[in-house]
């Protein structure tokens, strides 16, 4: 079975906190901080800009780390951006 990763950020308008609320009710913890450090590679040829191919290494916590290649096959517009 192939793995997709699919990702949706929202802006929040009270900062997360009704979701925060949420999330206790159904029993979830909150974990402490965490600090990711993203390291992005990508090919000389390729404009990044233009289509979002890269390989991105994160760091989570100081020392868990993993690896992520994305490639975007369709030219991005400022409306991606």
């Amino acid at each position: 079975m192939k793995r997709i990763e699919v990702e949706r950020k929202r802006q929040l308008s009270d900062g997360g906190e009704r979701l925060a609320g949420l999330l206790v009710e159904l029993g979830r913890q909150a974990s402490g901080p965490v600090t990711e450090v993203d390291t992005y590679f990508s090919r000389r040829d390729v404009d990044y800009t233009q289509t979002v191919e890269c390989l991105r290494v994160r760091q989570r916590g100081g020392s868990q780390r993993s690896c992520t290649s994305r490639r975007l096959t369709r030219r991005l517009t400022a409306r991606h951006m």
